[in-house]
């Protein structure tokens, strides 16, 4: 699985080095996040680069993994959010219950065998297959990186903590709002940004309000690797264009961003329903009702790529049938 990261690219050695060599800004653990015995590594980086590279994303030009020792034990790659994922960021390697006992870390009943493992590391290195010196950075992790204990609550709490910390930190960095105010949790943007750089996040910390208005399932989750894409690498699932249009066409018409998709999905809606109805009569305004009502209103919901591109072929659709009933190739 771990080749699997390994993205074929024929051009190599097109990007330029880092600015800077220490990448990795800080590493934190958790335990017991989904499932007794299972293992959750953030890593913090500061890829710097004064001019953003264009060839490559972050994504295709490092990865991040989690070393036992010299052993490579997990493996990931930085998600490109803000700024192709270059500069300040954040990604995250997880291991299940079973692949922390697989390798020796935890016993049967999910216990570990050694608390706060000296012998581990977070590492940030470059592609080979883009590099031709191989830019790298690891810092160790200690007791002192895992949270307190291994009870699944306080370890909920911690990470829920942390995720805030860097959501801070990313705001200035960023100079996005992160964090929405009274309570203070996510903002539209870091619940957007987090759980593609930290999959199944909202799951984690299902017990605490971390974001407000947003569902749970925002975004769409990540497939499983083998399942389209690798742990948090989903293109299917990313939705950044979209959201930032709405975002940006908002601060310019000064209209809410939900405000927006409300009026949008309205129009589709008396576009596609008016359409059919016009042309189809009673039976063509129905099924354009449910058809915009049953897959147009996940649209609105999850902002999902699926959602979006169903709403576009059912669209088509209806056009092509009402194009057939008025050239009279369809009899209805």
């Amino acid at each position: 699985m771990l080749l699997g990261l390994m993205i074929p690219i024929t051009s190599a050695y097109a990007i330029a080095q880092p600015d800077n060599s220490d990448l990795i800004t800080g590493v934190s653990a958790f335990t017991n996040t989904l499932e007794k015995g299972d293992l959750l590594v953030l890593t913090e980086y500061d890829i710097q680069y004064a001019t953003i590279p264009t060839d490559f994303m972050a994504d295709e030009a490092f990865f991040v993994q989690l070393l036992d020792g010299t052993d490579v034990i997990a493996m990931n790659r930085p998600y490109p959010f803000n700024q192709s994922g270059f500069n300040q960021g954040v990604a995250s390697v997880y291991l299940s219950a079973a692949q922390t006992l697989e390798k020796g870390l935890t016993n049967s009943d999910g216990d570990w065998a050694s608390w706060g493992p000296t012998t581990f590391t977070s590492r940030i290195i470059g592609n080979p297959v883009v590099w031709s010196t191989i830019p790298a950075d690891t810092q160790s992790l200690t007791s002192t990186a895992f949270t307190a204990d291994q009870l699944a609550n306080t370890n909920e709490v911690a990470l829920a903590n942390k995720v805030m910390d860097i959501a801070r930190d990313l705001e200035a960095a960023w100079a996005v709002t992160m964090i929405s105010s009274d309570p203070d949790v996510l903002s539209d943007t870091g619940a957007q940004y987090f759980p593609l750089a930290i999959p199944e996040l909202f799951r984690m910390v299902a017990g605490i309000q971390l974001i407000s208005s947003l569902p749970a399932t925002f975004p769409t989750p990540v497939p499983l690797p083998g399942q389209f894409a690798t742990n948090s690498q989903d293109r299917y699932a990313d939705t950044v264009w979209i959201q930032g249009g709405f975002d940006s066409l908002s601060q310019d018409m000064g209209i809410g961003s939900v405000a927006l998709r409300a009026i949008f999905m309205i129009v589709i809606f008396m576009v596609v329903v008016g359409f059919a109805a016009y042309h189809m009569g009673t039976l063509g305004g129905l099924l354009g009702f449910v058809g915009v009502f049953v897959i147009g209103m996940p649209l609105f919901v999850s902002q999902g790529f699926l959602p979006w591109a169903a709403s576009i072929l059912l669209a088509v659709v209806v056009t092509l049938l009402g194009f057939m009933k008025i050239t009279g190739r369809l009899d209805i």
